[in-house]
């Protein structure tokens, strides 16, 4: 539920300064890979295979931004 909330505020508060906010999902259980999903139609999205891990999802997020 965060999600959205966080993509807005950023968006509302850095609007013009803000090329692009890139998503990574870590493989999670809950709602996130669909919450991710419906804000990737405005902002990319990685959705990462395993193995999991916070240096792995922050190697791929780095390397996909435009």
């Amino acid at each position: 539920m965060n999600i959205p909330r966080l993509v807005e505020a950023i968006n509302g508060f850095y609007g013009p300064y803000v090329h692009e906010i890139l998503l990574v999902n870590d493989n999670s259980t809950d709602r996130t890979r669909e919450v991710a999903e419906q804000i990737a139609r405005t902002e990319p999205l990685v959705n990462r295979q395993p193995p999991n891990g916070v240096g792995n999802a922050l190697r791929e997020g780095y390397a996909a931004p435009t």
